[in-house]
């Protein structure tokens, strides 16, 4: 789950608005490592991973460091079922 908006709530504040905010639920998933214990190089891949499946959520302009959706993999996570 994502949400977004909320940065914008002192410019909408000011003007005596209501800030838009957008919640967003994306595709469950498990991490499945490939040990119980894994070494920094896999638990930074797990990590952008993760990162890659919130940014999917996010607007374009909101992605930052993980907007390019093309490096994206999903080696290290399983997703559920619906």
């Amino acid at each position: 789950m994502i949400q977004y908006g909320a940065e914008k709530f002192s410019y909408y504040f000011r003007r005596f608005k209501r800030t838009p905010i957008t919640i967003k639920v994306g595709e469950p998933f498990l991490i499945k490592p490939s040990c119980p214990f894994p070494k920094k190089e896999e638990r930074q891949q797990i990590t952008d991973e993760i990162m890659y499946q919130m940014a999917r959520l996010l607007p374009a302009e909101n992605r930052g460091y993980y907007a390019d959706l093309s490096k994206a993999t999903t080696e290290h996570l399983s997703f559920l079922p619906k």
